[in-house]
This record gives structure tokens, sequence and C-alpha cells, in this order.
């Protein structure tokens, strides 16, 4: 999982007890909120096996991932992209499924319609392409609002 945050206005911080204990929960609108544990509406206090289910399994699920980088306000595959998508096409065409996450950075406004079409425009030159070179993995793309004025959010996350 790729968490992945913006910058936020400075909130009020409000004195708690040291020994209180603070989860995350989901609230009904969809947004991630601080509950104390006792507050919380799913708490459920759990304890851990000794030892986690998954390092019991013989083979462990392996997830790849690599980033192709467009330039500022552009959905063209370049040439360094181009590079980077044939460095791992042998792995590409070896697996099952191939995920796809566009990626657009804020300029313009966090929210607008055209970074988000931009996001799902680099995800699906990515697609055509993997699937003129032969990748006949089930692809899946998606693509996120715009966050963060950075150089790395002008992306498309290739994970399989």
């Amino acid at each position: 999982m790729i968490l992945t945050a913006c910058a936020a206005p400075k909130q009020v911080v409000v004195e708690q007890p040291q020994d209180a204990t603070y989860t995350v929960e989901q609230n009904q609108l969809g947004e991630f909120v601080f509950c104390r544990n006792e507050e919380c509406s799913g708490f459920e206090r759990k304890v851990l096996a000794e030892q986690p289910v998954y390092a019991q399994t013989e083979t462990n699920f392996q997830q790849d991932e690599i980033r192709v980088f467009f330039n500022l306000g552009s959905s063209h595959l370049g040439a360094e992209g181009v590079r980077t998508l044939k460095r791992v096409l042998p792995k590409l065409k070896k697996t099952q499924m191939v995920y796809l996450r566009g990626w657009a950075d804020s300029i313009g406004g966090r929210n607008t319609a055209i970074n988000r079409r931009l996001a799902k425009q680099r995800a699906a030159v990515i697609g055509k392409w993997l699937r003129k070179h032969n990748v006949s993995a089930k692809i899946r793309t998606a693509s996120s609002p715009a966050c963060c004025n950075s150089d790395d959010t002008r992306t498309v996350v290739i994970t399989w």
C-alpha cells in the first residue's frame, strides 16, 4: 500500500492524557480521522498471533513497482519513459495482472478536471504501449486526483 499526503493548514493541538491510545478510522464521508480507541465506532482490542499468517505460507506474494515519469501537462510518453518500460517489459510479459495508476500534480488546482483527465490519459498511454508490445496480462487502470506540486506526482505507477 502506498500512502500519499499533501500539506494541510495548521490544526489546533488539544492536550490529551499521555496514556490515551488513538487509532485512525474512516468516517461515513470516507475521510480518515483520529479517535480515542474507546470512542471509535468499531473499537475492538485485538491481539496479534505469535507469527503472522503470511509468514506461515510457503510462497509470499511479491509485488514489484516502477514509475514512468511524464513532463508537466503532458501525457506523451517520452524517450526516458520508453526506456523504463523496455527495461521491465520482460517481467510484465510474464505476469498475469498489471495495475496502472496515473497521477498529476496540483498545478492549476488540486481537483481540476484537467488534472484528473491528464492522470487518466497517462495511465491509458502506458496501457496502449504495453498492448502494442505484446503484454498479455490483464491491465487495470486507475487515476488519482492531483496531489502536491512535485515532479514525482507526474507519473504512472506500474505494479505487478
